[in-house]
């Protein structure tokens, strides 16, 4: 029987690194660079199980009156993003299901990243922004994958042996070039994640991902 969000909650912590990019006077947009889960019981410092979705969709900090940096993009710089501190975020029902993968493989501590960091939760509007934003960043800053952000992606694939890589997309043509981008980074050469069940609201995405799992160990 699956643990239930309280039961979750006791077992997990969830942390996130949030800022917002201003594009130009009239553009900018909340974004979300990394998330991570972790045991509270563990003193694991480097993630055995990376988790590629979309985009952050409505995440945000667990403090309302959290103070969010403000990055221009004229002076975005991908190690400066890294120094600002992660802080706790309220769990959603996409990460409780990512939790009860890493409970069943018994995995310790596991980065989500995403195709884009832009914040938002409907993708109709998050598609219309993809299409803006190959205009006003052609270099893909808003993206993990982008190659002004090498260090930031060499931190969460750290780890070189056993690292679970689970892509989580969906299945969107809208994202073909955000795909595109992230495997040319050379770093998804052994994924679980197939077409069907690429997206945790999928029924059956946690089982699914459990037996692909269990594929790679043996």
């Amino acid at each position: 029987m699956s643990l239930t969000a309280d039961e979750l909650k006791k077992i997990f912590e969830v942390k996130a690194r949030f800022y917002n990019i201003q594009y130009n006077e009239a553009y900018s947009k909340e974004c979300r660079s990394i998330l991570e889960i972790r045991r509270k019981d563990t003193k694991v410092k480097i993630n055995d199980g990376v988790v590629i979705m979309m985009n952050p969709g409505s995440s945000k900090p667990a403090e309302p009156f959290y103070n969010i940096k403000l990055i221009q993009k004229e002076s975005f710089d991908s190690d400066e993003l890294m120094k600002i501190s992660l802080v706790e975020t309220k769990a959603d029902n996409t990460q409780y299901k990512i939790m009860r993968v890493i409970e069943a493989n018994k995995l310790n501590y596991v980065k989500v990243i995403n195709l884009s960091d832009i914040r938002e939760s409907k993708s109709k509007i998050f598609y219309d922004h993809l299409e803006k934003l190959e205009i006003v960043d052609t270099e893909n800053i808003h993206s993990i994958f982008s190659e002004k952000r090498i260090n930031e992606l060499d931190d969460v694939f750290k780890r070189k042996r056993n690292l679970k890589i689970i892509t989580a997309w969906g299945v969107s043509p809208n994202l073909d070039i955000l795909i595109e981008l992230a495997y040319k980074s050379n770093r998804l050469k052994k994924t679980i994640g197939y077409y069907k069940y690429n997206h945790p609201r999928i029924t059956g995405w946690v089982e699914r991902v459990n037996k692909e799992i269990e594929k790679l160990n043996n």
